[in-house]
């Protein structure tokens, strides 16, 4: 059986010695006599809902790396998940969808 979370971090470390892959840089706009980059109007708010504490580990320090993203939270099961969303409010949710107790699939019923 392939271990995805094992298989995600081996690729994580082969990118580079942080552990964490760079960050996209947003576009350039030319014109005029200088250069500005376009500027995301807000970072997008992230809730990470997994059971695996080292998969929420690696997802936060991915997304921390980069400034279009801000973890507002995290949840290690379905139930805390709904609720955090309910409480946070977050723009985007990285969802487990195979977890004890409340699986990711009921909990996105649940989720707005």
């Amino acid at each position: 059986m392939l271990d995805i979370e094992a298989e995600v971090h081996r690729s994580l470390v082969a990118a580079g010695d942080s552990g964490v892959p760079p960050c996209p840089q947003a576009p350039t706009v030319h014109g005029g006599d200088s250069d500005s980059s376009i500027a995301t109007p807000h970072a997008l708010r992230v809730l990470i809902v997994d059971d695996a504490l080292s998969t929420r580990r690696c997802l936060r320090a991915m997304l921390e790396h980069c400034e279009d993203f801000d973890v507002i939270g995290e949840a290690g099961d379905g139930i805390a998940g709904i609720s955090h969303d309910e409480v946070l409010q977050p723009d985007l949710v990285l969802l487990d969808l195979l977890m004890p107790m409340v699986g990711g699939g009921r909990a996105l019923q649940e989720l707005p």
